[in-house]
């Protein structure tokens, strides 16, 4: 719940409380009177003789507890609390029986009774507390309930209007790309003209890598997942051309790439292209202007290891902070994304949600001696025939 959110409604007061009794037994009936007079506690009773009149006083009124008779003719009680269940009735009921068998508790808690009271030992006190007890529990579960509900649908629409505003706002800067590219052909231009293109064409590609990666997290928020769809490729060309791009926008700063092993993999190369870059700007944003950064790629048998390392800019990153690293709209020192850097802090998250849909893992460790580590480990699929499916 944020900060920001109302406070839950407070379960109303219990009393008084309305009760519905079937018990075919007048005797009986007189026991649990007198029992629930002897609490202390108000309440409205209403009366039932028969299992079929007690089920239809259920299914017509609104009652706060049932106080049901095991053993009755007709349909018992277990037949009326299975009824009442399977039709979506969520009272509380509370089964009173002579029997005191462990197994027909077992069985009558299965079936959806609150409790289970034998009527030889029936008093006031008793009695109560568990008719209070059942109320506060389904009346707790009621409220979770609607705020469970309230808040989905508030995540579906605050998702659905990212996904349309991302959406809409990627035409408009289609256009503003492919025009400041044109422009950045034209050979007429002197030195400033040139690099207020240049801005132009940068700030363009930054604001779609944001409209993807919040269209992304939108998929992922709605349980979609972010879809992979798997071919045979070169991971090792892929990991050089994405560093090479991404390095374009860091002038001056150093970038080795190393590469090992079988060079084709199994992978959705969009989405690993997407990785390798999400992981390449974090280093490169986390990590002093004169330090390197390696990126080592590794073909092993059974599974792809891609390692992206920079030395700290603020030294390492606690054992407490990184379990939190890829948390969605973290932004800070250690998450990705500071300020300034053109993130909404979903780099990180992404470029794990997108491992995991390869069925691997990410994660990072970090120290003094070796600065921080990001490690994403694809294992290879046990197949090469076809295309995989989205995981």
């Amino acid at each position: 719940m944020s900060p920001t959110d109302p406070p839950p409604e407070p379960i109303p007061p219990l009393a008084p409380l309305r009760l519905l009794l079937v018990d075919d037994d007048e005797v009986d009936r007189m026991a649990v009177r007198r029992a629930l007079r002897g609490s202390g506690t108000p309440f409205e009773l209403t009366e039932r003789e028969d299992a079929m009149s007690g089920l239809e006083a259920l299914l017509s009124g609104r009652y706060d507890c049932v106080l049901l008779d095991f053993q009755m003719p007709g349909k018992d009680g277990m037949g009326v609390l299975r009824e009442v269940r399977i039709r979506g009735v969520a009272t509380p009921v509370i089964m009173l029986t002579g029997q005191g068998d462990e197994q027909t508790a077992v069985e009558l808690m299965k079936a959806g009774a609150s409790d289970y009271l034998s009527k030889a030992t029936l008093e006031g006190e008793r009695l109560m507390q568990s008719v209070q007890q059942a109320v506060r529990l389904q009346r707790a579960e009621e409220q979770a309930r609607v705020a469970t509900a309230a808040l989905q649908q508030r995540i579906e629409l605050e998702a659905q209007l990212i996904a349309i505003v991302s959406h809409d706002l990627r035409n408009p800067l289609h256009a503003i790309g492919v025009c400041a590219t044109t422009l950045e052909k034209t050979t007429s231009l002197d030195e400033r003209q040139k690099k207020v293109v240049q801005r132009i064409v940068n700030s363009s590609a930054r604001a779609n890598r944001l409209i993807r990666d919040l269209l992304d997290f939108t998929q992922v928020r709605l349980g979609t997942g972010i879809p992979v769809t798997m071919r045979e490729h070169d991971v090792h060309g892929l990991v050089r051309q994405v560093v090479e791009d991404v390095a374009l926008a860091h002038p001056g700063r150093r970038v080795e790439v190393q590469v090992r092993g079988e060079r084709l993999a199994r992978v959705d190369p969009d989405r690993l292209a997407q990785v390798v870059q999400n992981l390449v700007n974090n280093a490169f944003q986390h990590s002093p202007p004169d330090s390197s950064i390696l990126v080592l790629c590794e073909g092993m048998p059974d599974a792809v290891r891609i390692t992206v390392q920079n030395q700290n800019l603020h030294g390492p990153i606690s054992e407490q902070d990184l379990p939190h690293l890829f948390e969605p709209l973290r932004r800070g020192d250690g998450a990705g994304g500071g300020a300034g850097t053109g993130s909404v802090g979903l780099g990180l998250f992404i470029a794990r949600s997108i491992v995991t849909g390869h069925g691997g893992t990410l994660q990072a460790v970090s120290n003094a001696a070796q600065g921080t580590q990001f490690i994403a480990h694809l294992p290879r699929p046990a197949t090469s025939d076809g295309d995989a499916p989205a995981f």
